[in-house]
């Protein structure tokens, strides 16, 4: 079969956000026939399965499973079909009805999950080359399913809950010869693109895969010993439905770390069009006068091909399972690889996340929570500790996440009136008190810094496209000064290739330090730089200076040359040279999607397309492969959310409504 090979597991990933996949109850009439239609690839209803003419597909299923011992029905068969056409078995007493009595079965025992070698599952072809060729000859030929949005199959377990099972789509560029073109273990062969399957119980459950959110098995980084060699395109495929070769039901050692054993009945394997399978947000609070998604325009600025907002509901209900906690007063963002605790800039980010969503009681939660923990004025404190972890309560405001705020609640008044453009009025003002040097009129680190011409500052507190609606509420301030101010000193620090330091000094015309290992080097609030400026040049290109749009436009360059051969070859941490830093590491959602919003302000189709793929892939991938004793990379806090705000501006569903 076309089983995975050795050496592609890895640390346990993120799995699918709940609310994607429905389920039957079981018993009589428990589920619908699936209906007589050429979308139907399996019903098995003709009591044998082994070749699959519905729907004008010719193909078979098989089981297939490592050599390292163990069992297995049906039995395998060494020329391709299941012997004697034992595909389809009789549902069990009770599963049937009037239209429904087979089904595909298959159980496999005695194949040990501490094996990285071990696999074991089953699948079908759908052109298949019928009589079998001659050994080393093509077998299959590709199946086009482009006319579709996705595959839909009913799947329960014969007993007891089943191993997480990798459901698989196996393409032309994911197989080795002879059906494909797959050459690298590391990058491509065997690199699937699918959806993990997790908690199938001896109950039927319909489940939808959408194409548009199909995730590869891994996601391949310059450490792989096939990325070394610069010829090689260090990403996973892409998903191409022209190309599919088959299916597969298969149980792998990276997702299962106790046992590899499965029983496992499925039906009604059907493909589908429409918005199956996708989350959807539901309003709280109130309604929004704009309803998510709003997938509109980004100002001046093109989308990349096929963003939407109905591809990033699922991101959205995966940060909230994640990231929210709390009710009431108490609901706040929390980063669990720093002890739990809550920064003011997660609950900026959250407010704004939860304006544009729709949410108004999260909204209202977070913004309860700031007023909780105030600093100065109605500035939240930057960093409320929990869980033991070193961040001091005591330590003033930070400027980035008092904009985000503000900004966050003027779009709150767009979307469900009240008091909300008032509030933001008021903070405002906090801000202008407490977060912006008097003399050099540039936004200080934060309430408790003092002037920027002594103290240190952070370009990605500067938020331009934020100070052009703050002015139209806050006329008596020279907001817009502000803003020219920013570009003015983006440009004193920030290289030729678009790259900044954390941190600067001097107003801004030094790189600088705020005690951090990193603050000289374009690291994680680096990344923010192309993502705020990337947002002004879209919104209000014509107020924008020359050097911002040069800004992006040379960021942009830097990052499209790096992706030109995969976008796993990208890091998260660069010098001001260009070279990785030395605790750099691939796959960050943070560094790709804010430099894919910074493309998008420049126009550099390529790479804006590559990026928002890659924030689809690193969110829905149910293991990366990176090693993440740090903490920084994988679905972790800032990657996640960071992410999240990058395709939110990508697709149209962050903007200045």
């Amino acid at each position: 079969g076309t089983s995975g090979a050795a050496g592609t597991s890895g640390a346990a990933g993120t799995t699918g956000a709940a609310g994607t996949t429905g389920t039957g109850t079981g018993g009589s009439g428990a589920r619908a026939c699936a209906p007589a239609s050429t979308s139907v690839i399996s019903d098995f209803e003709d009591g044998t399965g082994d070749e699959v003419v519905q729907g004008g597909r010719q193909g078979w299923w098989y089981v297939f499973a490592d050599t390292n011992g163990g069992s297995q029905t049906p039995a395998t068969n060494a020329t391709g079909p299941i012997v004697a056409a034992a595909a389809a078995a009789p549902l069990p007493t009770g599963d049937t009805a009037s239209c429904d009595k087979w089904a595909m079965h298959s159980t496999a025992t005695g194949h040990a999950a501490s094996n990285a070698a071990n696999y074991e599952g089953f699948g079908v072809s759908l052109a298949q080359i019928i009589p079998p060729p001659a050994a080393g000859s093509k077998t299959k030929n590709p199946f086009d399913v482009s006319a579709f949005d996705g595959i839909s199959f009913n799947i329960k377990s014969g007993s007891g809950t089943a191993p997480p099972i990798w459901f698989e789509l196996g393409n032309t560029e994911t197989q080795p010869a002879p059906d494909g073109t797959a050459v690298n273990n590391a990058v491509d062969e065997y690199n699937t693109r699918g959806k993990l399957l997790s908690n199938i119980g001896t109950t039927w459950t319909t489940v939808y895969v959408p194409f548009g959110l199909l995730a590869p098995r891994y996601l391949p980084n310059l450490t792989e010993s096939q990325c070394s060699n610069s010829s090689v395109l260090c990403q996973a495929p892409a998903w191409n439905p022209k190309s599919l070769l088959g299916l597969q039901f298969a149980i792998y050692p990276q997702f299962s770390a106790s046992s590899l054993n499965y029983d496992l009945w499925v039906d009604d394997v059907t493909l589908y069009t429409g918005t199956n399978g996708l989350a959807t947000v539901t309003p709280t609070g109130g309604t929004p006068a704009h309803p998510f998604p709003v997938d509109g325009t980004v100002g001046s600025c093109a989308k990349p091909t096929g963003a939407s907002g109905k591809f990033i509901a699922d991101m959205y209900a995966m940060w909230t399972s994640t990231f929210v906690t709390g009710s009431g007063t108490s609901t706040r963002i929390q980063r669990p690889e720093n002890g739990n605790d809550t920064v003011s800039e997660g609950i900026g980010y959250g407010m704004m996340i939860a304006a544009y969503m729709g949410d108004k009681t999260l909204f209202d939660g977070l913004w309860s929570y700031e007023q909780a923990h105030k600093a100065a004025g109605n500035l939240m404190t930057w960093c409320i500790p929990s869980g033991g972890n070193s961040c001091s309560a005591t330590g003033g405001s930070a400027t980035d996440a008092d904009e985000d705020m503000a900004f966050a609640l003027i779009e709150a008044g767009k979307q469900w009136g009240g008091t909300y453009a008032a509030t933001a009025t008021s903070l405002i003002g906090d801000i202008w008190s407490h977060d912006i040097d008097a003399s050099s009129l540039l936004p200080t680190g934060g309430s408790n810094y003092g002037s920027t011409s002594s103290k240190v500052t952070n370009p990605s507190y500067f938020a331009p496209a934020f100070y052009r609606i703050f002015a139209g509420l806050d006329s008596g301030h020279a907001w817009g000064t502000v803003a020219t101010n920013c570009y003015t000193a983006i440009a004193k620090v920030a290289n030729s290739s678009g790259l900044i330091p954390a941190w600067c000094s001097n107003n801004c015309s030094a790189v600088g330090s705020n005690g951090g290992a990193d603050d000289s080097v374009y690291q994680y609030d680096a990344h923010r730089v192309p993502w705020r400026i990337g947002m002004d040049v879209c919104w209000n290109g014509s107020a924008v200076p020359a050097s911002g749009k040069t800004f992006v436009t040379n960021n942009a360059n830097f990052f499209a040359t790096k992706a030109a051969s995969g976008v796993g070859r990208i890091v998260d941490i660069y010098t001001l040279t260009g070279a990785a830093n030395g605790d750099a590491a691939p796959n960050s959602m943070s560094v790709v999607g804010t430099a894919g919003v910074g493309a998008m302000a420049a126009g550099n189709t390529a790479f804006v397309n590559t990026a928002y793929r890659f924030l689809i892939d690193a969110t829905y991938t149910p293991a990366s492969r990176i090693p993440d004793s740090g903490g920084k990379i994988a679905y972790t806090y800032f990657n996640a959310t960071v992410g999240l705000l990058s395709a939110m501006t990508m697709s149209g569903n962050f903007s200045n409504f």
